[in-house]
């Protein structure tokens, strides 16, 4: 007991998954399936999930398809990651997995099927009944990455005539829906016209109709805008589900804020990636051939550029008789002008992937970032010069490199200013100019820019 209670969360948590792993392996081994199943059942599903992902896949789907309840089974299918969420589909019966994705919301339901190549996933639309197959195809026609894409389309909506006690008396029915926070209203021919919270409802004259009480300023969304707009509203107006709606205004569904989470966390980590110089389809990727094929543009753009600052060094390596000294400060000058170019291509990509900034915006915000880039250049530029001074008593190596900080620091920041903006003039994600690509731009002319000082003080000197 000391010793555990040494140990952090996460120690502990991968020491109890572990425990798991090992228990339930050797429930696999000795055909024990009652224990093995209620075992199963005792592990939360998000648990039970991160315990599957230690199994080799065959193990994994075997273990999974062991679970007696397909409640239980939905909510651990619905947390596993790709990879092992395709091996589950691909591989069991479709007869075995029905009953399973029966029991998720139609959204993930859809998100599940749309994994599977044609002729599988045509499987299983064709042993589903009629009104299921309805809502996968409806919700299958929208881009992932959009609202229509993230919503469920099993939401609570009545119609404007509906008595605030018929409300109420419908509202006992709804266990199985995902969202019932809110009520939502719409006339005979479906278009959204209001909304109603239930304690709203509970506390509005049982008579009345929702029309006379409902609330008709409506937060709504299109089916076809981008996720990261619908992001925006639930967060602006804190809601836990905003309603998507077609051309015409017509009801269609509901994403929720757990699905909006989920595309926020999405997001970050496919920044952080790309900044890493890979992206986000590589987690779910096992084949190191594809790992390979996926890191290689960004590992060529590191390539390419540390080639052409070996080939600047070189050509000015025969013009000048400092070159070795001039060469030691090289790294300090990069390593400068490198941090605070990947720092300003952060701040200002994070600032231009909004939609709705303007150029005088982006030139406020282009001119902030000249000032700080004059203010620091010019303090490293004069302690770098101090130090070379009292290190090697050279007037030219010392206005070198003072001057060359200051200049690498400043165009450092005006290319790392610049670059979000061009990547996103041309249809880029202005993210990527946070990742190898910006770095190598930096390295080029940076180096450029110090030797080209160097010969010019050299030349000034008579040297």
């Amino acid at each position: 007991m000391a010793t555990e209670e040494k140990l952090s969360p996460q120690e502990m948590g991968k020491k109890r998954t572990n425990r798991l792993v090992e228990t339930i392996d050797r429930l696999l081994n000795m055909k024990a399936t009652a224990n093995l199943q209620k075992l199963l059942m005792r592990i939360i599903p998000a648990d039970l999930s991160r315990v599957l992902e230690q199994f080799p896949l065959d193990e994994a789907r075997e273990v999974f398809m062991q679970i007696p309840d397909s409640l239980h089974a939905a909510l651990v299918l619905k947390e596993l990651p790709v990879f092992l969420q395709q091996t589950i589909l691909s591989e069991c019966p479709p007869i075995d997995v029905l009953p399973i994705l029966e029991k998720l919301a139609p959204d993930v339901r859809a998100d599940l099927i749309a994994l599977l190549e044609p002729e599988l996933a045509s499987r299983y639309l064709g042993k589903m009944d009629v009104q299921m197959q309805r809502d996968l195809k409806s919700l299958m026609q929208y881009a992932s990455d959009t609202a229509g894409g993230l919503m469920t389309s099993q939401f609570f909506a009545l119609p404007e005539a509906t008595t605030v006690t018929e409300a109420i008396q419908a509202v006992r029915g709804l266990a199985a829906y995902e969202m019932v926070f809110y009520l939502y209203v719409v006339d005979v021919d479906g278009r959204l016209t209001g909304v109603s919270s239930l304690r709203q409802l509970l506390l509005a004259d049982p008579d009345a109709t929702l029309e006379r009480m409902m609330n008709k300023k409506v937060v709504k969304i299109r089916a076809d805008a981008p996720q990261s707009e619908v992001a925006d509203v639930v967060g602006r107006y804190r809601l836990l589900a905003v309603p998507v709606v077609d051309e015409a205004g017509i009801m269609l569904g509901l994403v929720t804020v757990d699905d909006v989470m989920e595309v926020l966390e999405q997001e970050t980590t496919d920044e952080l990636l790309k900044v890493a110089g890979t992206s986000s389809s590589e987690i779910d990727v096992i084949s190191p051939w594809r790992i390979f094929r996926i890191r290689l543009p960004w590992m060529m753009a590191s390539f390419v550029g540390g080639m052409t600052c070996s080939l600047i060094v070189n050509y000015f390596d025969h013009d000048l008789t400092r070159a070795l000294i001039l060469t030691a400060f090289l790294p300090l000058i990069l390593g400068l002008s490198g941090s605070f170019g990947t720092v300003v291509a952060t701040v200002v990509s994070r600032t231009v992937s909004a939609d709705s900034l303007s150029a005088r915006q982006y030139f406020t915000v282009a001119w902030r970032e000249a000032r700080t880039a004059v203010m620091m250049g010019g303090l490293y530029g004069l302690l770098t010069a101090a130090v070379s001074w009292l290190a090697f008593q050279d007037m030219v190596l010392t206005r070198t490199v003072g001057v060359a900080i200051l200049v690498n620091v400043m165009l450092a920041g005006l290319v790392a200013t610049g670059m979000p903006g061009l990547f996103k003039r041309f249809g880029f994600d202005p993210s990527m100019a946070q990742g190898p690509i910006v770095v190598m731009v930096l390295d080029a002319v940076g180096v450029t820019s110090y030797f080209v000082i160097a010969t010019f003080f050299q030349q000034q000197a008579g040297g």
